[in-house]
């Protein structure tokens, strides 16, 4: 670290894609860094992520280690004839690769580097089981659920889209629904190969980003076998507490027009879960005083629907 640069004591909320991210950055620039996560083992989700180009040219991370996949491309089909409608490359068309990644791969890289201590910075220090109830932005310090009070000269706000940090900088903020859902899961490679048809899917090489859609619902998978099927509806399935063997009931009543090969694939799911896709108005400022909100808890993404 520069000697001219004083190392500052950071306070991250959440222990996601996010605030590991703002963690090893801030690492990185010599600052002394606390991540308290409420979950006493913060994992994520077993389903796949998109990095884009973007995100990929100032990520100084190693993709190989998160055993990430370059997007090469994607095609489009008909969701009833499985015709392919359209097909596009992605490569060289940007300063830097689009990768696939499976998401608790992402999430465990990203916890190494911010927890390895460098030359350039001291390790961050991960609590789990350890909930934030309180922020004081303008005093500078969080309160823990057992009451005690943990001081920081710089205090990051990355407890996603229900966050509590955000309401000491917007009170009035309120997710909302966009009126889409999401079913994620993901199936075995070998178990996929083992239906008829599936194989004359996969005639490109690895990499290729698989579309099938019909007007109102939309089934997307990389080679890796994570799938996402996106529709429309107000009603929020994962707030029913459903079984996998209900969810799988739910998927297939939903998809049940999509090509006889789709549909057999969908009987396979594992590790179903249901997604609200929702959003929020941007907030006025993402900071207060010593609080800086990153993330869903800034910003929530919404995935890219068919209707998009």
């Amino acid at each position: 670290m520069p000697s001219n640069v004083i190392a500052l004591d950071c306070i991250i909320v959440g222990a996601g894609l996010a605030g590991l991210a703002a963690a090893q950055a801030l690492k990185l620039a010599g600052h002394r860094v606390k991540i308290f996560e409420k979950s006493l083992q913060k994992g994520e989700v077993g389903a796949g992520i998109n990095v884009t180009a973007n995100a990929t040219k100032i990520l100084r991370f190693d993709f190989s280690r998160a055993r990430a996949l370059p997007c090469r491309g994607y095609q489009l089909f008909s969701a009833n004839t499985l015709q392919l409608l359209e097909i596009a490359s992605v490569e060289h068309n940007y300063e830097a690769d689009f990768h696939f990644l499976y998401r608790p791969d992402y999430h465990k890289e990203l916890k190494r580097l911010a927890t390895t201590p460098t030359d350039i910075g001291n390790a961050a220090t991960l609590y789990t089981d350890m909930k934030v109830v309180d922020v004081a932005p303008v005093e500078g310090y969080v309160v823990l659920a057992d009451g005690s009070k943990h001081h920081a000269d710089l205090i990051i706000g990355a407890d996603g889209i229900h966050s509590i940090t955000r309401q000491h900088i917007s009170k009035d903020v309120i997710p909302v629904r966009t009126g889409w859902n999401a079913f994620r899961f993901t199936i075995p490679t070998e178990k996929l190969m083992r239906i008829q048809g599936v194989i004359d899917m996969y005639s490109r090489k690895s990499g290729w980003w698989s579309v099938l859609a019909s007007d109102h619902q939309g089934l997307i998978w990389g080679e890796l076998q994570n799938f996402v099927a996106y529709y429309e509806s107000d009603e929020d399935v994962g707030s029913k507490g459903l079984g996998q063997n209900e969810l799988l009931s739910e998927l297939l009543a939903e998809f049940s027009k999509f090509n006889p090969i789709i549909v057999s694939i969908l009987r396979i799911a594992e590790d179903i879960k249901p997604w609200v896709l929702q959003y929020q108005s941007p907030l006025e400022s993402w900071s207060r005083g010593q609080l800086l909100l990153v993330g869903d808890a800034a910003h929530p993404s919404v995935a890219d629907t068919i209707a998009t």
